[in-house]
């Protein structure tokens, strides 16, 4: 399980890198237009929340062994 589970947030957290990266050249690129700046940025927080969930799961894992409290 804690192979899949780092397997996963290796690959939320590229992910996550490669859109933000995306979607920060598009912020960047795009003409000033209030709409579109905010779906952009949607997007980034989005895939920012995504990958705090796989990070906060996986710390979960290693430190408490998954178990809740």
């Amino acid at each position: 399980m804690r192979n899949k589970l780092l397997v996963a947030a290796v690959i939320a957290n590229l992910a996550g890198m490669i859109a933000a990266v995306y979607l920060a050249r598009l912020i960047r690129d795009v003409p000033a237009e209030a709409s579109i700046e905010t779906m952009l940025l949607v997007g980034y927080y989005t895939a920012m929340c995504a990958v705090a969930v796989a990070d906060a799961l996986l710390v979960d894992e290693f430190m408490f062994g998954g178990r809740s409290a």
